[in-house]
This record gives structure tokens, C-alpha cells and sequence, in this order.
């Protein structure tokens, strides 16, 4: 008989605490860092407070170090923009070495090779950056470089994606701006009467279009390769050149004799030996094709040198170039578009712009370089009768 008293007892004291406990306010719980998907997502404020975090050591470091080392072929005015902007933000000074690219990436694989790494971004063009920097394994991956939110937000850009060039992330577009490669000379031309590429083929154009070389680097050999594999097909350039084209490698020669009316159509003539001339009341105006444009970054791609002098430095202005003020420092200088859609478009030319419902296609990266040597003695055989 005690030992059931006893029991019931301590079922009743049992159920009391039970009640008690059922009408207690619940515990505050942590956040919970798992997605409703089973993704871990940190709360916003611990983001923010990581990125800052880090983006602070960054620049003190950066300042520590002093100084930023730039191999570029970019001329005078497009590194006045680099200077103006990072250099003064963070105080830390940008000392470039000027050339051709080619040039300097011999430079750098030859520093390299002798354990004397003086390069830390090589600041030009695509090209030579797949033909010679990224076979030789002297360049570093810019994807881990990057902190800011708004750089890593795909949604600035204008494809929707971060501005690799390469599967490997070793190069990264700054520019994004539709290639001036068509021009006509308004006395001779109506704008009407060229809105297509087929519109070149018309016989009142015979011995009147004169065509950077396309054979040898540049301008107009990419011309001809976007446009034979990606836009109009090979066909169209056997009909092109039954049009007795005036081929020529010198550009400021031919920009001088579009503007003086020699020929009224030029192809693949680089806009800086262009517009100071439309600048200086030329009759000349670019053309934009309805079948599409395809967009290049010129000189303006970054690659990292590997083991590069001032790494933190380095860092700092792959950021600062793929940030809104970077985009918008650039494009005020060269007025052309850069990768981000949020540079305001007062800054831009409207010739290097890229407008709504137009198609673009990427003539930069390297999907291009090994198209064009795939492509390169099928392009010297349809030219071969001009050599």
C-alpha cells in the first residue's frame, strides 16, 4: 500500500511539472542557416559583416604594399583612367609597362622562367593571352580574387554572367562593346543603304570598299572570322570579294581615304584612327548591321601574373576595375561599354553601345581564338587570289 501511494505521488508531481513547463515561454532559437532547400545561406548582416571584414584587411594591405605593377598595351588615355580612379582612391601607385602585347607577354614567360616575377596584371587584349600567357601556365585564377557583393552579383552584367573569357577563369573582360568595323562616308553613302551585310554585295559598291588585311592580327582578321562562321557564312565572303576590295594593312592611310571619298565603305579599320577624324567634321559614320554585333574588350582584358610582386594590390584592383565605379572610371575615359549595365549611358558613345533587341556575340574569348585557328587556312585560301 505505501509503495502505490508512493507512485501515485510522483505521477501527480510528475504531471505538475509537465504543465508547468508546457506554459512556459519557448527558448529563443538561433537563426537557422539552412535554406528551405537544405542550402546553408547566412543570414544577410553575417554576410555583409565577412565581406566588409575581409575587404577592409584588403586594403590595408594593398597600402602596405604601395605600388601595383601593369604590363598593358593600352595607350596613354585608357591608363590615365586606371590612374585617376584606383590610384588616388587608395593611394597606391600604378607603374605600367607600355607595349605591344606580344611583346610583353615574351616578357613575362621570359621573367618567369628566370625567377623574376615583376608583372602583377597584364592588362590587354585576348589574343595573346590564350596564344601565349595561358599555355605557358604564368597566370593565376581571378575567380578566388574576388570579394565586393557587387561584383559577384551576376545580375550587372550584360549576358548575365561574370566576364570570364576562358573556362579556366585566367582572363576577364572590362569592356563589352559592340566592334566598330563597319564605316561609310556619307557622301557617298545613304545610311539606308546599308543595314545588312548583304547590302555590301550590291554591285553599285564594286572597287569602292577598302578591307584591312585579314590575314594578319587584328581588326579585320577578326571581321572575317565572326562574320564567315558566326553571322553570314563562308559563301558570303567569296561573293564580297568579287566586289574588286582594295586590301590594305595601313589603317591611317585608309582612314584618310574613306574620309576624303577615295572609297565609300571601309571594313575592319580600328575606331581610334576613326573617330578623331568624325570628331573633326569627317563625313563618316559607323554602320550597324541588322544581322547582329559582336562585341570585343580591345586591349581591355585582365590577366594576373603568377606569384605576382604585389598580390594584395592586385586584388584590390580586380575589384575596383569590375566594380560600378571601376566600369564607370573606364567608360568615361574611353566611351565604350563596359561589362556592367549600371555604367550610366551619358558616358557612352552611341556607336559603342550595345542596344536592345540587337544580337551579340562575343568575339573575345577563347571559344573565338581556336575557332579562328580552326578556321585560319580556310580564310587564307578564300583570300588567296589578293596575295
Amino acid at each position: 500500500m505505501k509503495n502505490i501511494s508512493l507512485i501515485f505521488a510522483l505521477l501527480v508531481l510528475y504531471s505538475l511539472l509537465f504543465a508547468c513547463a508546457n506554459n512556459s515561454p519557448p527558448a529563443e532559437r538561433p537563426p537557422s542557416t539552412e535554406s528551405s532547400k537544405g542550402q546553408s545561406q547566412l543570414a544577410p548582416e553575417i554576410v555583409s559583416s565577412e565581406w566588409q571584414g575581409e575587404w577592409e584587411k584588403l586594403i590595408s594591405a594593398a597600402r602596405k604594399e604601395r605600388s601595383l605593377s601593369i604590363y598593358t598595351s593600352i595607350g596613354s588615355n585608357g591608363r590615365q583612367a586606371i590612374t585617376d580612379g584606383f590610384q588616388k582612391k587608395y593611394n597606391i601607385s600604378v607603374e605600367y609597362t607600355a607595349g605591344r602585347g606580344n611583346d610583353l607577354a615574351e616578357k613575362i614567360i621570359r621573367e618567369d622562367k628566370a625567377g623574376l616575377h615583376m608583372a602583377d596584371i597584364y592588362h590587354s587584349g585576348t589574343t595573346t593571352m590564350f596564344a601565349s600567357l595561358k599555355p605557358s601556365g604564368v597566370l593565376e585564377p581571378i575567380e578566388p580574387m574576388l570579394i565586393l557583393p557587387e561584383v559577384l552579383d551576376t545580375k550587372v552584367y550584360w549576358d548575365g554572367k561574370l566576364p570570364w573569357r576562358d573556362e579556366s577563369k585566367l582572363t576577364a573582360a572590362i569592356l563589352a562593346y559592340p566592334a566598330p568595323s563597319l564605316f561609310i562616308n556619307t557622301n557617298l553613302v545613304k545610311q539606308e543603304e546599308i543595314t545588312s551585310y548583304q547590302d555590301l554585295l550590291n554591285p553599285k559598291w564594286k572597287g569602292k570598299i577598302v578591307m584591312l588585311d585579314p590575314i594578319r592580327g587584328g581588326s579585320g582578321q577578326k571581321w572575317v572570322h565572326v562574320i564567315g562562321p558566326k553571322i553570314m557564312g563562308w559563301d558570303f565572303l567569296r561573293e564580297l570579294l568579287k566586289q574588286d576590295l582594295m586590301i590594305h594593312v595601313d589603317q591611317p592611310i585608309m582612314a584618310q581615304w574613306l574620309a576624303q571619298g577615295k572609297y565609300a565603305i571601309s571594313i575592319g579599320v580600328a575606331s581610334e584612327h576613326i573617330l578623331p577624324m568624325i570628331e573633326a567634321g569627317a563625313p563618316i559614320r559607323m554602320v550597324r548591321p541588322k544581322e547582329g554585333a559582336y562585341l570585343t574588350s580591345g586591349s581591355f582584358a585582365l590577366a594576373v601574373a603568377r606569384k605576382s610582386p604585389h598580390p594584395n594590390a592586385t586584388r584590390l584592383f580586380i575589384n575596383w576595375a569590375l566594380s560600378k565605379e571601376g566600369q564607370t572610371a573606364y567608360s568615361a575615359e574611353v566611351r565604350q561599354h563596359g561589362v556592367r549595365v549600371d555604367v550610366p549611358a551619358s558616358l557612352l558613345l552611341p556607336e559603342f553601345t550595345r542596344q536592345p533587341g540587337e544580337k551579340h556575340i562575343i568575339s573575345d574569348d577563347e571559344e573565338y581564338d581556336l575557332t579562328r585557328k580552326k578556321n585560319e587556312d580556310l580564310v587564307k585560301k578564300i583570300f588567296e587570289p589578293y596575295w
